[in-house]
């Protein structure tokens, strides 16, 4: 039971920071960097700390603007320095990207808009 309780509470908790993360992360790292669909791992820690986002969930970032094989050599690379334990939890590249994906707020007009004017004839 006490398991099933520390699933929840960490799901809970980077769900909270998926969230935070995906509404001001996207604008910090535009109006640094210029919007792209990838960024450096300096960029974005320097986003991270400039819209103030606890940085323990930055794999949440990583994930969404890095390709999987640099997600996992940072992630390898934490474990070695044994950082590890100074971050939230563990999590996969999937897990971590889907949930920044989830979360990004819909601009209609945009990449991310689930029905975009594309798709219907005016």
């Amino acid at each position: 039971m006490l398991e099933a309780w520390r699933r929840w509470r960490r799901g809970a908790r980077f769900k909270r920071a998926a969230k935070a993360y995906a509404t001001r992360l996207p604008p910090e790292l535009a109006r640094n960097f210029s919007r792209r669909e990838i960024y450096t791992r300096p960029q974005i820690e320097r986003g991270i700390e400039s819209a103030r986002l606890d940085n323990r969930y930055a794999a949440l970032a990583y994930a969404r603007y890095m390709a999987a094989e640099d997600f996992d050599r940072i992630q390898q690379q934490k474990n070695r320095a044994k950082e590890a334990s100074h971050q939230a939890d563990e999590i996969s590249y999937q897990e971590a990207r889907s949930l920044f994906l989830a979360n990004e707020p819909v601009i209609l007009g945009s990449r991310n808009d689930p029905m975009p004017l594309e798709r219907f004839d005016v």
